[in-house]
C-alpha cells in the first residue's frame, strides 16, 4: 500500500451548484454535475475504521452496480489483503456481495492488494494486483470471483492465479485487460535491485498460464533504460497489446514509456522505434498511469507531469495522444499534450461520442474529472470550464479509477484520508455530446536523414568460466560516446535479464568474471544503448555458455 502524507486540514471551495437537491425535479442535471440519486449528493464514503483502506480501480456492471478494488490494511499487524466492495445503483452497499457488500481476499502473502478490476460477460469479477512477502519477494496475481464476491474455485488454484516469473522475483501487477477470446492479460513491473522491466502475463480463461505467450506465459522486456514501470494496458484492433507507464531517463528524470506487443507476446517492431516510445516533454518527470485506445486505434495516456521529484511537488494533469503506430499526435492539445492545471490524472475513458473523460486529483486534494473534445481541448460544456471538482470536506481525496455507466454517467473512485482512511466514490453526469470533429492527421515534420542508422554490434567469447575474467566489447554507429551502455546477462535463454553494468559508450568494452550463480548452458549477454534521450534503445546480444569452476 502506498504511503501518503495526510495534511491535518485544507481549505475547500465547493463547486457543486446551490440547489442541487432540486435539480432532479426542476431540470435535467448538467454535464459535470453530481448525481443526486447516488449516495449523499452524489458521493459515497465507506469506512473500515480502525483499519485503513486504499482504492485503486473501479468497474461498472451491466446492471449498473459498481465494484471498487483496492487494499485493506489491518491497524494492528499492518498486513494487507486485497479488497473488493460492491455498491447498488443508488450508492448503498450491496449486502448480497461478500460480507455486507465487502469482500477481502488473501493472496497468500503479508502485503496483498488489488490494483485493477474488470467485469466479465457472465457477471464474474476479475481483480489483479500483487502479493508481497515479508522476504521482499512479490508475485503478480489475478483472482476471479463469483457474482456474490466469493472466489471462483474453478479458476486457477482455488480462485487465484500467479504469473510464473520465478519464486525469487519481485513482480508488481498494475493493469488488467481481457481479450475477446477470454484470455486474461496482467501487466506490471519486474524489479531487480535498482532495475525494472515491463512485465506481462497471459492466462487462459481457466486461470492456467497461456504457454503460447512469451516464455511459458510471461514476458519481461528491458528497452535499455535503468528502470521501466508498466502501469496500464489496452488492446488495439487485431489484438495487439499496448502497455503504458514510465521509464527513468536519468538519476532524477522520468518520462512516459509505451510499448506494443504482438498477440504472441513478442515486441512489435512496427510501433514507435523498435516497439517502444518514450514521451519526454522537457519535464523533470512525466508519467502515464492510465491508457485507452480510441476507435481509430489512436492511443491516449493520462498521468502527471512536474518539475520536482521531491516535496513540495508542483505537478499538473497530463493527457497525451499517439497515433496507432506510436507517432505523437501533434494536433492534440498543445503539441500532442493536454495540460490540466494543478493536480494529477490517473485514468482515462472514451465516451460513445468520442470525447475523453479523465479522472484524477485536483490540488490541494479533491477528486477531479475533465472532459476533452477530439482535439484535446477542455470541453467548456462540462462542469466548470471543462472540469468537475468533487471534495469530501476537509479530508484529502485522491482520485484513482474512472468508469462509465451505460446511461451516460461517470464514476470516479479513490481514497479519502482524514481522521480515518476511507474509500470514496462519486457519480456524475458525463453528458451527451455531439459527434466530435474528426481528429486531423498531423503532418510529420521532416527530419534530416542521418548518414547511417544507429547500430550496435557486440563481440563476446562464446564460452566463459566461473571465476575467470574475460572481456566483451562492442562498436556503435551514430551513437555518441558519452551515451550510456547497459550490459545485461540472462541465464535462461533471454527470458529474464539482470544488469551487470552501465558505463559510457566510449569505453567500448567490459571485463566480466562470472560467479557460481551465473553458471548455465543457455546464457545470453545483451548490450543496449540509446542514441538519444528520446529514442528507443539499440541492442545486440550473444548466446554464451558459462562453465563451472575447474
Amino acid at each position: 500500500m502506498n504511503q501518503k502524507q495526510h495534511p491535518a486540514s485544507k481549505t475547500h471551495v465547493h463547486t457543486t451548484a446551490l440547489g442541487l437537491a432540486l435539480a432532479s425535479t426542476l431540470a435535467a442535471a448538467a454535464p459535470g454535475d453530481l448525481d443526486p440519486g447516488f449516495g449523499t449528493d452524489g458521493k459515497v464514503l465507506t469506512s473500515f475504521s480502525p483499519a485503513s483502506v486504499d482504492a485503486a480501480d473501479v468497474a461498472v456492471q451491466a446492471d449498473g452496480k459498481i465494484v471498487q478494488a483496492g487494499a485493506l490494511q489491518d491497524s494492528a499487524t499492518y498486513n494487507t489483503d486485497a479488497l473488493l466492495v460492491r455498491y447498488n445503483t443508488d450508492g448503498s452497499l450491496d449486502t448480497g456481495f461478500g460480507t455486507g457488500g465487502k469482500a477481502t481476499v488473501d493472496y497468500g502473502e503479508v502485503y496483498d492488494g488489488a490494483r485493477a478490476v474488470k467485469i466479465l460477460a457472465d457477471g464474474k469479477i476479475l481483480a489483479a494486483g500483487s502479493a508481497t512477502s515479508a522476504n521482499n519477494t512479490s508475485r503478480m496475481v489475478v483472482s476471479r470471483h463469483n457474482p456474490d464476491g466469493s472466489l471462483d474455485t474453478a479458476f486457477g488454484t482455488n480462485g487465484l492465479a500467479a504469473a510464473p516469473l520465478g519464486t525469487d522475483a519481485f513482480a508488481e501487477g498494475a493493469g488488467l485487460v481481457v481479450q475477446s477470446d477470454g484470455k486474461i492479460i496482467v501487466v506490471g513491473t519486474l524489479k531487480a535491485a535498482d532495475d525494472g522491466d515491463f512485465a506481462l502475463a497471459r492466462f487462459l480463461p481457466d486461470g492456467s498460464p497461456d504457454t503460447s505467450f512469451g516464455d511459458g506465459g510471461t514476458v519481461s522486456v528491458d528497452f535499455g533504460g535503468v528502470q521501466q514501470n508498466g502501469l496500464g494496458v489496452a488492446l488495439q484492433s487485431g489484438g495487439k497489446i499496448v502497455v503504458a507507464g514510465f521509464q527513468k531517463t536519468s538519476a532524477n528524470g522520468e518520462a512516459i514509456a509505451i510499448a506494443r506487443f504482438n498477440t504472441d507476446g513478442s515486441v512489435d517492431g512496427g510501433f514507435g522505434q523498435n516497439g517502444w516510445v518514450i514521451g519526454d516533454f522537457g519535464d523533470q518527470y512525466i508519467h502515464a498511469y492510465g491508457v485507452t485506445v480510441q476507435a481509430d486505434d489512436a492511443i491516449v495516456v493520462a498521468g502527471n507531469r512536474g518539475q520536482s521529484l521531491v516535496q513540495p511537488y508542483t505537478e499538473t494533469c497530463a493527457v497525451v495522444r499517439y497515433g496507432k503506430d506510436g507517432a505523437l499526435d501533434t494536433g492534440f492539445g498543445s503539441g500532442g499534450i493536454f495540460n490540466g492545471g494543478d493536480g494529477a490524472c490517473h485514468d482515462v475513458a472514451v465516451t460513445a461520442s468520442g470525447q475523453l473523460l479523465v479522472g484524477g486529483t485536483s490540488n490541494p486534494s479533491d477528486f477531479a474529472v475533465y472532459r476533452l473534445d477530439a482535439q484535446g481541448v477542455l470541453d467548456t460544456g462540462f462542469g466548470q470550464g471543462g472540469k468537475a471538482v468533487i471534495g469530501f470536506g476537509d479530508a484529502m481525496a485522491l482520485g484513482r479509477g474512472l468508469a462509465l455507466t451505460g446511461d451516460g454517467k461517470a464514476v470516479i473512485s479513490g481514497g479519502v484520508y482524514g481522521s480515518t482512511n476511507d474509500l470514496g466514490l462519486a457519480r456524475l453526469d458525463a453528458g451527451a455530446s455531439p459527434t466530435p470533429t474528426p481528429t486531423p492527421t498531423p503532418t510529420p515534420t521532416p527530419t534530416p536523414t542521418p548518414t547511417g542508422s544507429p547500430s550496435l554490434n557486440l563481440d563476446a567469447p562464446g564460452t566463459w568460466r566461473q571465476g575467470e575474467k574475460q572481456t566483451l566489447s562492442w562498436t556503435t554507429q551514430q551513437i555518441d560516446g558519452k551515451r550510456s551502455v547497459t550490459v545485461k546477462f540472462s541465464k535462461n535463454g533471454g527470458a529474464r535479464f539482470k544488469r551487470l553494468k552501465t558505463i559510457p559508450n566510449k569505453k567500448g568494452q567490459l571485463a566480466w568474471k562470472p560467479v557460481k550463480a551465473q553458471v548455465t548452458n543457455q546464457g545470453v549477454l545483451k548490450v543496449c544503448a540509446k542514441p538519444t534521450k528520446q529514442a528507443a534503445a539499440v541492442c545486440d546480444s550473444a548466446n554464451i555458455v558459462v562453465l563451472p569452476k575447474q
